[in-house]
């Protein structure tokens, strides 16, 4: 029976930090605008939802898409337009199935999201609160929105051992076990953290996949599955699972699985807005192929070398050399 392999956890290391745009001139009309100031993958965030109102119409803005076309200028269809008052602003990104959001103007913007394997998003927050606006002539910024992500993102590389280096490794079948995954009463307010006590287990279970075809592990490289976004919890000792196939390029050297389990005892939280990276090394005697017989394990193909001593047995006919 083969051991299983060893997980090394990765210290965490922050998501791509939020960079903020200058605030665009307001027009004329003094219509309520937005300027984004981070984005949710890299360069192509283009939409969030917007809430938000004052005192005495709490819902001027509930539930509205502003989007750009380019990340930089946003709008939304039919304006809102500045009136006294003392304006709460709350969004969110994405719209998307496991999202379900709730608007109170003194409360904020509560969302209850599910992680699980079949709503895989980034979700993003962001607030502005309390900007007061004194009369209907006052200038107005667009209404500044810095979100922040708001699940913890975690994933798994494989890397050969020396052993396999001269071999082709092939993975597929990746699973890893449950993450906690319903925010049941996730609060957000105006710092875009979890409220306490808002996590609690998913009553429908379904683990992480990836590689349901065959993926090689790159000599250099390793090989990495898709990244996963869990809400902020204490991981657990998740169990590991993928099948393994060796070859030499034309035959199979060893065909079956590796297991492992998540280490618990070096990361013992996942944060907010953190990726987490487990590495674990492979080698051939990780792989169990089924068979507990020792004897038919791979066997590596091993040189013995060896010199023939020189043949010093002086020669039977003498040559006299000062002959001419």
């Amino acid at each position: 029976m083969k051991k299983s392999i060893f997980l090394l956890a990765a210290a965490a290391a922050a998501f791509a930090s939020c960079t903020q745009n200058e605030v665009m001139e307001v027009a004329e009309n003094r219509a309520i605008g937005f300027n984004e100031a981070a984005d949710i993958t890299s360069a192509n965030f283009r939409n969030f939802i917007v809430y938000g109102g004052y005192a005495d119409n709490t819902d001027l803005f509930n539930g509205v898409e502003v989007s750009s076309s380019d990340g930089s200028t946003w709008s939304y269809n039919d304006p809102r337009y500045w009136v006294v008052g003392t304006y709460n602003f709350a969004g969110y990104a994405p719209k998307a199935n496991g999202i379900t959001p709730t608007w109170d103007y003194t409360a904020g913007l509560t969302l209850k999201v599910n992680s699980d394997k079949d709503n895989q998003n980034d979700v993003i927050y962001a607030s502005n609160n309390n900007i007061t606006c004194t009369g209907s002539e006052e200038r107005m910024d667009d209404v500044q929105l810095t979100f922040s992500h708001l699940l913890s993102k975690i994933q798994f590389k494989f890397v050969k051992a020396a052993d396999l280096n001269a071999t082709t490794v092939t993975m597929t079948n990746f699973k890893v076990g449950y993450a906690k995954e319903d925010g049941t009463t996730g609060q957000i307010i105006t710092d875009g953290t979890w409220a306490a006590g808002s996590l609690t287990e998913g009553t429908t279970k379904g683990g992480y996949e990836d590689f349901s075809t065959g993926e090689v592990i790159d000599g250099t490289t390793g090989l990495s599955t898709d990244a996963y976004y869990v809400i902020p919890q204490t991981p657990t000792a998740l169990d590991i699972t993928a099948n393994v196939l060796v070859s030499d390029g034309v035959t199979t050297i060893t065909d079956g699985t590796i297991s492992a389990t998540l280490p618990i005892d070096v990361i013992s939280s996942w944060v907010a807005n953190n990726v987490y990276v487990y590495t674990a090394t492979i080698s051939i005697n990780n792989i169990d192929d089924g068979d507990d017989d020792p004897d038919n394990d791979p066997k590596p193909i091993v040189f013995t070398g060896s010199v023939n001593s020189w043949d010093d047995t002086p020669d039977t006919d003498n040559v006299d050399l000062t002959q001419p």
